[in-house]
């Protein structure tokens, strides 16, 4: 139990770490903590050729790429420790230290936590009118809390929880893809994801309303069972839609908070001029994010807010991009239910950087290895009942 929560410690505080070292360091000593134990009278640990090559594959490609354009040494050691912190944990589900158990543990409790954080923030608010700001916990540079809307003008919730981050979407993209993977390998809504789902579409995030809208039918058709949940999600929808359209309506086509259309077209233009080369192999991924970046002076965030597949498509071109996809395809084609629930994730704004991307590669990774195991032993089973039958 105690190395259940631990994992599930360490996870919480990654989901932190895009911008806190704080977090970072404590989400790295605990991983490691699980590492080192689990060491302790095993003889030798799983460390798959596929991982490894596909990691270090990873690192040189992202440095390859960026090499032609501009590296920002301190992020590139940032995502490296990202995905050396993926690996570890991969490596304790593929040798075993990870049970089923403990996996599905820690993602309930990430969950939980979260939500605790978001519905503790949004109650506090809706009883005195305070907003607390948990990010300034765990962030060592203060942010301006992006909670306050005009989209919500006259609402019951007449603001945006964020949870333990400064911004709402940050909070959806980091919870969300957890609450969805979670209940395609279950083959079941249960409450932990159905928490998840609930607050993600809470921050009043127009891209949450999308991606968890094409999420949750993709799951709707997926399940065949779970029928009470599923009505009780339809009631939800309909009841929610009117406020969700409002939100629609004002934040997006009425630009309410800011022109949120137009900002994420600013892409576009970058993409006509710099170029047939750059298109094709990509503008990098390590640009420092408080200078201007590509070829029309761009902002991170508008390298990044568009969604994933328009931010890979900036860093990587089109090849890069091509190949990630068919990467991901490879890595989950033996059930398809994962890689397509990937590629709706995908339409969040993820970068390389974001600590929820590599979080929600991690638990894609470790339910779709745990399925794979319960397919083997129930086909093993199956045979071995056979031949004692015979």
């Amino acid at each position: 139990m105690l190395q259940r929560i631990i994992l599930a410690v360490s996870l919480f505080f990654f989901s932190a770490s895009t911008f806190s070292y704080r977090s970072a360091m404590i989400a790295y000593f605990l991983i490691a903590l699980i590492f080192a134990c689990g060491m302790v009278g095993k003889d030798k640990l799983t460390s798959p050729l596929g991982l490894t090559l596909s990691g270090i594959s990873i690192a040189f490609l992202v440095l390859l790429i960026s090499s032609y354009n501009y590296i920002h040494l301190i992020y590139y050691v940032k995502f490296l420790g990202m995905i050396f912190y993926v690996y570890l944990f991969l490596i304790l589900v593929n040798s075993k230290l990870l049970s089923k158990e403990d996996v599905l543990y820690a993602a309930k409790a990430f969950l939980y936590m979260h939500c605790t954080f978001f519905f503790t923030q949004l109650g506090i608010y809706l009883l005195t009118g305070n907003m607390i700001n948990f990010d300034s916990y765990f962030r060592e540079e203060d942010a301006r809390l992006l909670a306050n809307t005009l989209a919500l003008q006259g609402q019951v919730i007449d603001v945006r929880a964020t949870g333990i981050f400064s911004e709402p979407s940050f909070y959806s993209y980091t919870v969300y893809p957890v609450a969805l993977v979670l209940s395609i390998y279950q083959g079941r809504y249960t409450l932990a994801s159905i928490l998840g789902i609930v607050t993600s579409v809470l921050t009043f995030s127009v891209a949450a309303f999308v991606i968890v809208g094409i999420g949750t039918i993709y799951t709707l058709f997926l399940f065949k069972k779970n029928h009470l949940a599923k009505i009780a999600i339809i009631i939800g929808v309909i009841l929610f839609f009117p406020l969700g359209y409002t939100v629609f309506e004002n934040r997006v086509i009425n630009s309410v908070d800011y022109n949120a259309v137009e900002s994420r077209m600013v892409i576009f233009e970058e993409f006509k001029q710099r170029g047939g080369i750059k298109n094709i192999f990509g503008s990098g991924f390590l640009w420092y994010e408080k200078q201007p970046i590509g070829d029309t002076g761009l902002r991170g965030y508008h390298t990044r807010d568009t969604s994933t597949f328009v931010y890979l498509f900036f860093a990587a071109g089109v090849l890069g991009t091509v190949l990630i996809i068919l990467g991901i395809y490879l890595m989950f084609k033996q059930k398809i239910a994962y890689f397509n629930a990937f590629m709706v994730i995908l339409l969040f704004k993820f970068s390389i950087l974001s600590a929820a991307f590599w979080l929600a590669l991690i638990f894609f990774c470790a339910f779709y290895k745990l399925a794979l195991q319960e397919e083997d032993s129930n086909e093993w089973q199956g045979s071995f009942q056979i031949k004692s039958e015979a």
